[in-house]
């Protein structure tokens, strides 16, 4: 019948699920719809909701949950593969439902919010989808304050995200005992007390070297465009000698030109020379 391959196609769409306003809506009778689950051609996983093909990867099964709960949207675990957030675990069902929904579904871990705003979703090949700077606060509540830290700071330095953007989610849903709202607030004021507050991951490591030493606060610059004369040596920047750059993507030193966008070598105020970090 071709009211069932509309559905078959449906289906792979939705994670091999159909809810039965959509067949209904596509001709099938309840009628129909009963005799299909006696004969077993179709299985009920939720309420009005049947499965027609077997899917069970992390993303179908998904897509599946989103089908059969009310305003469900993928998050944690299952965004942050989505999102291609490194170092989070992949092939996972993870969606939020609001608390006051249904919150179960086979093979699904639901996560349950009153504070899931419209602003904190992306629609991902039409799958809604909790957006970087959400999926980042959701993900506090999961990862060791260490492991949270370095996925932070690798979207910060790919400008992927800014602090501004976390810190003003993290405003709406972070509160007192709720898991990881302590650490994500440590890791904002951390960052915060840069000199950058969008520094990457090498000059955090950096100041937090010499602020564990107990050395002096260092003098930090701004980047800012090179802008060379006639008269200034191209081994120069900004008045200052520079041997090159510390390049933020490759780790390695090169030269400098007149393009780039960086913190040089800088003479302190005793006379010695040390380098402040910086991307180019």
């Amino acid at each position: 019948m071709r009211s069932d391959a509309l559905l078959l196609d449906l289906a792979v769409r939705q994670g091999g699920v159909i809810r039965e306003e959509q067949a209904l809506t596509r001709g099938l009778s309840k009628g129909a719809i009963f005799h299909r689950l006696k004969t077993g051609q179709w299985r009920r996983v939720a309420r009005s909701t049947y499965r027609l093909i077997g899917m069970s990867d992390g993303l179908s099964r998904t897509r599946a949950a989103v089908t059969s709960l009310p305003g469900a949207v993928a998050s944690h675990e299952t965004a942050a593969e989505i999102h291609s957030i490194p170092h989070v675990r992949r092939g996972m069902a993870v969606v939020t439902v609001h608390s006051q929904t249904t919150h179960s579904f086979p093979d699904v871990v639901v996560h349950r919010s009153h504070d899931l705003s419209p602003d904190h979703i992306d629609l991902f090949d039409d799958l809604p989808v909790t957006n970087l700077p959400r999926t980042i606060v959701d993900l506090a509540a999961l990862l060791r304050r260490r492991h949270l830290a370095m996925i932070l700071d690798d979207l910060i330095a790919s400008k992927r995200v800014t602090i501004d953007d976390v810190q003003g989610v993290a405003s709406i849903v972070i509160r007192r005992g709720k898991p990881g709202s302590a650490v994500l607030r440590g890791l904002i004021e951390e960052r915060r007390s840069m000199p950058n507050s969008n520094a990457s991951r090498l000059e955090i490591l950096g100041l937090a070297t010499i602020r564990d030493a107990l050395l002096p606060e260092p003098e930090m610059e701004y980047s800012t465009q090179i802008r060379r004369s006639a008269s200034m040596p191209p081994t120069q920047i900004n008045g200052w000698p520079s041997s090159g750059i510390l390049d933020a993507g490759t780790h390695k030193w090169r030269p400098s030109n007149e393009t780039d966008d960086v913190i040089g070598w800088r003479r302190s105020t005793d006379g010695s020379c040390c380098a402040s970090l910086g991307r180019t």
